[in-house]
């Protein structure tokens, strides 16, 4: 037990910072029906408003002026299965499925090509969504384990502007820049666990205070008396003690007389024991404990926002001969600063703290090199590469305006008869400010393909595909973004109505994971610090699986 009581403040500091990991893996689902249905391979193509994000350069290709509005409907079908054990559980969970609603992400853009110093230019203003998504699994941690980690996430950016300037250098450069102005939504909802033993200590104590007061003695007393009789149900506290008092059968029987027959004496040499030097510490963790099992499957909610931030784009396409060209790109990363706030609710959901604070969130630059070839006239193929930065998402750090649950800690300890300078020392050490936690994500590379056959004149046929692999290691997955490498495939048309006065492009994309992602028992720190102290010896294990649904239209109007 003293092990354990020792451990008691390091999972607090875990419990409470896994409450509020506010980023995992985000899918970027792809930018305009056209370029989506070619799996993303659109870097050096970049023949419509989404060049403003694929490539900047892309938009000077353009004769006329257009708009383009459009949107994606997202359906993620998601499926997790948590399994935990510890020194006292072990509970097995089935798989439980991502029960969010539809996602919807519009976009739109305006393009006017015109001429720069004699050359071709083009300006153009974009908004879209360039990643995110959001998850809901049952919360019900009998039916969900995995609840206890995470029961809802989300996580996106909307670019509201993304002013873009083109120019063709010679008749073969292209370059283009922009700057994309935008805001950030995130958030976390858990359940929250604690251990049988958590809960066992902390009603036991609540017996013996109540039971203590009800006879008459002092609330200080009272309080003393119960934690050091909670500590003796420990054998090496109870031995220890036992040779203080001359054997365990006269510790037997002083416990007898205090409990049953509230002896005087009896509660006196107790009492000196238990508030002696080297004991008073453990005893100040026991008080702690019917406050913390009083949290057992209550909730953390964090909501996070990031009101505006932004981020660069530049690009360029060489036309190495009339049908072949190359495209590259430079996405910057954008820097993020959350406010957030956080509220926990006990197990019977009363409210017991309401918090703001601020995180830092960089999302990765990304490196985009693409070839765009046209071996016939009417057959048009793209090969791309996307690397991205991951190893920026390598901890978080969160920091909350007060301590996170201080008086909530602070005001129970008072009505269990703790001195207030006890109370307010012990309550500090219990709530948490700010705290860091690992991630160490990895780079990856992203594999693009996508082709077009100009079947009719009005009527293009188009299809797509690329490998995700996932950026996050075994040792830091979790529930709020259960990733596992990933397939996309993509088919769609683009559509010329009207002679080409109006121009409708249609996808629908379909993402599936490779396989079922299993993280066996104890792999994932993060997994295992959520379901018991260190000294409980926790142990966690994963498997995720799933698909993502996403039909996209966009609708051009050339002027």
């Amino acid at each position: 037990m003293l092990a354990i009581l020792t451990s008691l403040f390091l999972f607090f500091v875990t419990f409470l910072i896994s409450g509020v990991a506010i980023a995992g893996n985000v899918d970027t689902l792809g930018i305009g029906a056209k370029a989506t249905s070619l799996g993303g391979a659109f870097s050096a193509r970049a023949d419509d408003f989404s060049a403003m994000y694929y490539n900047p350069a892309g938009i000077v290709q353009l004769t006329r002026p257009q708009i383009s509005v459009g949107t994606s409907i997202v359906n993620p079908s998601v499926a997790a299965k948590t399994d935990y054990r510890n020194e006292y559980e072990e509970v097995t969970g089935g798989f439980s499925k991502d029960k969010s609603q539809l996602l919807i992400y519009p976009h739109a853009g305006f393009i006017y090509p015109f001429q720069l110093f004699g050359k071709k230019a083009a300006f153009g203003i974009a908004t879209y969504v360039p990643y995110g998504l959001w998850l809901g699994w049952k919360e019900d941690p009998s039916k969900n384990p995995g609840a206890y980690n995470t029961y809802e996430s989300w996580y996106y950016r909307v670019v509201s502007a993304s002013p873009t300037l083109a120019i063709q250098v010679t008749d073969r450069l292209m370059v283009g820049f922009n700057v994309a102005f935008g805001n950030s939504h995130s958030g976390v909802y858990r359940r929250i666990y604690q251990s049988p033993f958590i809960v066992q200590a902390g009603s036991g104590f609540s017996q013996l205070f109540n039971g203590f007061v009800g006879a008459g003695l002092p609330t200080s007393t009272a309080s003393d008396l119960s934690a050091g009789l909670v500590l003796l149900k420990d054998p090496q506290v109870f031995s220890l003690v036992a040779n203080k008092v001359g054997g365990a059968s006269t510790l037997s029987n002083l416990i007898t007389q205090a409990i049953y027959y509230g002896n005087p004496i009896a509660i006196s040499a107790l009492e000196s024991i238990f508030t002696s030097p080297n004991f008073y510490p453990n005893l100040l963790k026991v008080k702690a404990l019917p406050l913390i099992a009083n949290l057992k499957d209550g909730k953390m909610k964090t909501r996070a926002v990031d009101d505006f931030n932004w981020s660069f784009n530049i690009g360029l396409i060489y036309k190495v001969r009339d049908n072949l060209q190359v495209g590259l790109t430079y996405r910057g990363p954008t820097k993020t600063n959350f406010w957030l706030r956080t509220r926990v609710y006990d197990g019977n959901d009363n409210k017991v703290d309401s918090v703001e604070g601020h995180t830092w969130i960089d999302h990765p630059d990304q490196i985009q090199a693409g070839v765009y070839w046209r071996p016939i006239e009417k057959l048009h193929l793209e090969v791309d590469a996307t690397w991205t930065n991951w190893r920026r998402i390598s901890h978080y750090k969160v920091v909350f305006n007060r301590p996170l649950l201080y008086p909530y800690f602070y005001n129970g300890l008072i009505q269990e008869g703790v001195d207030p300078l006890t109370a307010e020392a012990l309550a500090k050490q219990l709530a948490i400010s700010k705290e860091d936690y690992k991630r160490h994500w990895m780079n990856t590379v992203q594999l693009r393909f996508g082709a077009e056959y100009q079947l009719l004149d009005w009527l293009s046929l188009r299809a797509g595909y690329y490998y995700d692999p996932s950026p996050i290691p075994d040792k830091t997955v979790d529930v709020t973004w259960p990733d596992t490498n990933k397939h996309t495939f993509a088919i769609g048309t683009g559509l010329k109505l009207f002679g080409g006065k109006l121009l409708v492009d249609a996808t629908y994309q379909y993402t599936r994971t490779s396989g079922t992602r299993s993280i066996d028992w104890g792999r994932s720190e993060n997994l295992n610090n959520t379901f018991g102290l260190e000294s409980e010896n926790p142990e966690a294990k994963l498997a995720g699986r799933g698909t993502v649904h996403n039909f996209q239209i966009t609708v051009t109007y050339p002027f």
